[in-house]
């Protein structure tokens, strides 16, 4: 079983994860190793325990790393140009308008998604908070599982992809709460 490398080590013989492979670079649609030895977290030299350079900030090299691994800052200020009153034109956000759920759906997978909240009245006035509390009623999921719509969502892209055909079966991994 492979173990994740310390600190005090500079590079990786090979990626921690299996998975890492298809990370660094693909061939023919196939994930294959980089040669030579790989930069740990994106860092290619960390400095050496004790030194002054370990306790100062260590710059990533997001060179060699795949689009969707390169970070944002969360102490860097925020690049987004949205602001409370702006007209939606100018927004760089979809928004996508609320729809009204009608009384009578066509089928029972147009109910997933519209989990219903409640108020709790009681517990706030008991105890002296000063919000509001909600309940999300997940029992009154049209499957009764608190995964019903990844559980569509499998079947959908499944069904799109051409993997899933009548009678074909899905095994999902989770602990157990999708459904049966």
């Amino acid at each position: 079983m492979p173990s994740v490398p310390s600190t005090k080590e500079t590079a990786v013989k090979g990626p921690v994860c299996p998975h890492a492979a298809k990370l660094l670079s693909h061939a023919n649609g196939e994930g294959k190793l980089r040669e030579g030895s790989l930069p740990l977290n994106g860092v290619d030299k960390v400095p050496a325990a004790g030194t002054e350079d370990a306790n100062g900030t260590i710059q990533i090299n997001t060179k060699n790393v795949a689009a969707e691994r390169k970070w944002i800052r969360p102490d860097l200020p925020s690049r987004c140009t949205w602001s409370l009153g702006a007209s939606k034109d100018d927004s760089p956000h979809t928004q996508v308008p609320r729809k009204v759920t009608p009384t009578l759906l066509p089928n029972i997978l147009h109910r997933i998604g519209d989990t219903p909240l409640v108020r709790i009245n009681k517990i706030p006035k008991m105890f002296g908070l000063k919000c509001e509390l909600l309940g999300k009623c997940e029992f009154f999921n049209a499957g009764g599982s608190v995964k019903d719509r990844i559980s569509l969502r499998m079947v959908e892209d499944a069904e799109r992809a051409g993997l899933l055909k009548p009678g074909d079966t899905i095994i999902e991994p989770t602990s157990g709460n999708t459904g049966n």
